[in-house]
């Protein structure tokens, strides 16, 4: 076992009941993504403690991960209880009805929580996701626009916001933000197909003049 993990490893062994090694263990496995080890850790603070808002936590987020969506519901639900401000827990519990296709619920959770802390690009974000994904694109597009203008530096939301404008037929912003897009990652697949896909359309005020 690497040095860490040993650490970690013996920490629980010896006191079983040491619910800071659990904790620190799960938290290790989590970063490692052995998922079920972190799951069994994280499980192990609630049986010595059942009222750790941070083992509630990171038992959601496990189990999320692992795509048990209505055991992540149940803890991030029960965490909330007790921190209903709690901003990652927020941002998971509507990630997970995302997941589950609960779009609304997912969409008025977000609206919530940006209406409050507007400062949360990421609630802004999965917001807008949202409102593609449910093909209310209209209002996604300002939304992504206001989070390129705050100074996110995701190429996914520059990506997908280029879409966005070619499909409206703005074609100048969509290939602005294909080009910020590659700035940002040079090999990104779609946003090299979707520059040359523009870069290839006739110029109609050429073809206009010479008609």
């Amino acid at each position: 076992l690497p040095q860490a993990e040993q650490h970690y490893l013996k920490a629980v062994q010896v006191d079983p009941k040491n619910i800071e090694g659990h904790m620190n263990f799960g938290v290790f496995n989590t970063h490692v993504m052995k998922l079920e080890q972190a799951k069994h850790s994280f499980e192990q603070v609630l049986r010595i403690d059942g009222s750790s808002f941070r083992a509630l936590f990171m038992l959601g987020s496990v189990y999320m991960e692992l795509r048990e969506y209505y055991p992540a519901l149940a803890n991030i639900l029960y965490a909330l209880r007790m921190d209903p401000e709690h901003l990652e827990s927020r941002i998971l519990l509507a990630e997970i009805y995302r997941r589950i296709g609960r779009y609304d619920t997912a969409a008025t959770e977000l609206i919530q929580l940006v209406e409050t802390h507007p400062e949360m690009m990421s609630g802004w974000v999965r917001l807008a996701i949202i409102y593609v994904e449910t093909n209310r694109h209209e209002e996604a597009i300002p939304m992504f626009e206001y989070v390129i203008e705050q100074g996110i530096q995701d190429p996914q939301v520059f990506e997908i916001c280029a879409v966005l404008h070619e499909e409206r037929g703005d074609l100048e912003r969509a290939r602005e933000l294909y080009q910020q897009t590659l700035l940002l990652y040079p090999e990104h697949p779609h946003a090299t197909s979707g520059l040359e896909r523009l870069n290839n359309q006739p110029d109609m005020g050429a073809a206009l003049l010479g008609s």
